[in-house]
C-alpha cells in the first residue's frame, strides 16, 4: 500500500460489564500461560496481515521474546476445533505510562486491549463480538482501572462499530500519514524475526527455561519454597500443614493470608515469616498458590487433595508476573478467571491448574 491519511481512535470502555461469552461447540478461549515469542508473533502475523499490521513486522526474536516474558502482557489463543481461530493480547498499564495520558482520570492502573482478532477463515460467525466481551471481562478481572483500545480506519471496516456496540466510547482521534505495507513489501516476511528466531533455536533459547532435555514439568516455579493460603482457618491450616508433610520430601513454608495481607504481593506474603497472631481472612475464597515447587509436584498436591479431607480451593502456580499482583489482585483474577473457564467450559476444578 502506498503512504496514506490514517484516523484513529482511542476508545475507553464506559458500558456494563458483558455476560461470558456463548461460543459455538468446539471453540474454546485458552491463555497462552507459557510465554513463547514464537506463538506470539505468529498470532500477530496471522491475524494482522490483512490489515496492514505493521508495528512489530521488524522486531527481532529478542525484542519479541521481551515482551511476551516482560510480566505485563498476557495473551489468550481462540481455538476452533483445536485449530487457532483469533487472538487477543492485554497489556498492563502504570500510572506512569505515556500511552495513557489522554485518559479523563489519572488511573494508578489500566489495561490495554493491544491487539484482538480472528484469521481470515473464521471471520463471518460473529466469534469477534465474544472476543471483545472476553477482553473486557478479563481486563477487568485482572486489575482495576480503566480498560481502552486504539483501532484506526485502515482496520477491519466494523472494528469501530464493534467496539462502540460492546461499550467503548472514543476519547481522543488523532490523524497521520503512515506506511502501510502492502503484499509484496519486503517487511511482510518478517526476516529479522526468522534470521533470529532459527539462531536462538539452535542455541537452545527462546523456551521455558529448562536444561536441554529436561522435563518441563520438573522445572522449579519461581519464588521460595511456599505455598499461600486463603480462606481456611488455624485448624485446617494444620490439617493442610501436616498434609503437605505426607506429600512434599521436603515440606514448604505455609504462608496464611492474614487480615493485612491483601495490599501486600503475592512474593512478600511468600517470603515472609508465618505470624500465628496475626487475624486470619477466612472469609475469603479459597485459595491455594504453590511456588517453588516443581510443576509435578504441583500437580501431586492437586490429585491427592481429596486425602486432605479439606473443602478444594482454587489452585493456582507462581509465575513471574503473579508474582508481583497484590494478594487482593491475585484473588479477584482468579475469581473472574473461574468464572469464564466455567462459563466456556464448565469442569471440575481440580482439572486445570491456574497460574495467575
Amino acid at each position: 500500500m502506498p503512504r496514506r491519511e490514517v484516523t484513529t481512535w482511542f476508545l475507553e470502555f464506559e458500558g456494563e460489564t458483558p455476560p461470558p461469552p456463548s461460543w459455538p461447540e468446539g471453540v474454546q478461549l485458552v491463555e497462552s500461560v507459557v510465554p513463547d515469542a514464537l506463538w506470539s508473533q505468529f498470532l500477530f502475523c496471522a491475524v494482522g496481515r490483512p490489515w496492514g499490521w505493521y508495528s512489530r513486522l521488524s522486531w527481532d526474536f529478542g525484542q519479541w521474546d521481551a515482551w511476551v516474558r516482560g510480566g505485563r502482557v498476557r495473551t489468550w489463543g481462540l481455538w476452533d476445533g483445536g485449530t487457532p481461530a483469533g487472538y487477543l493480547e492485554l497489556v498492563r498499564h502504570g500510572a506512569d505510562s505515556d500511552e495513557t495520558a489522554w485518559l479523563a482520570a489519572a488511573p494508578e492502573t489500566s489495561v490495554e486491549v493491544k491487539f484482538l482478532g480472528l484469521l481470515p477463515g473464521f471471520t463471518g460467525r460473529k466469534l469477534g463480538a465474544g472476543l471483545v466481551a472476553a477482553a473486557v471481562r478479563l481486563a477487568q478481572g485482572w486489575t482495576p482501572g480503566p480498560v481502552w483500545l486504539h483501532t484506526c480506519d485502515a482496520d477491519h471496516p466494523a472494528a469501530l462499530r464493534q467496539y462502540q456496540r460492546a461499550g467503548f466510547g472514543v476519547r481522543r482521534t488523532t490523524t497521520a500519514v503512515e506506511d502501510l505495507p502492502d503484499a509484496d513489501d519486503p517487511r511482510q516476511l518478517c526476516a529479522p524475526f526468522v534470521r533470529t528466531s532459527i539462531a536462538a533455536a539452535r542455541e537452545g533459547r527462546g523456551g521455558p527455561e529448562t536444561a536441554p532435555g529436561q522435563d518441563p514439568s520438573r522445572r522449579l516455579l519461581p519464588g521460595p519454597a511456599a505455598v499461600l493460603v486463603c480462606g481456611y482457618g488455624a485448624a485446617e491450616r494444620e490439617t493442610l500443614r501436616l498434609f503437605l508433610g505426607v506429600v512434599f520430601v521436603d515440606p514448604p513454608e505455609l504462608c496464611p493470608v492474614s487480615a493485612a495481607s491483601p495490599e501486600r504481593t503475592v512474593a512478600e506474603v511468600l517470603g515472609a515469616p508465618e505470624d500465628a497472631t496475626a487475624p486470619g481472612c477466612e472469609r475469603l475464597p479459597r485459595v491455594v498458590l504453590l511456588s517453588g515447587c516443581t510443576l509435578a509436584e504441583a500437580r501431586g498436591v492437586i490429585d491427592q487433595w481429596s486425602a486432605s479431607g479439606l473443602a478444594r480451593p482454587i489452585f493456582a502456580v507462581s509465575t513471574g508476573r503473579n508474582l508481583g499482583f497484590q494478594v487482593r489482585e491475585l484473588v479477584a483474577h482468579l475469581l473472574e478467571e473461574e468464572r469464564v473457564r466455567r462459563a466456556v467450559a464448565p469442569a471440575p476444578a481440580d482439572t486445570a491448574i491456574s497460574p495467575d
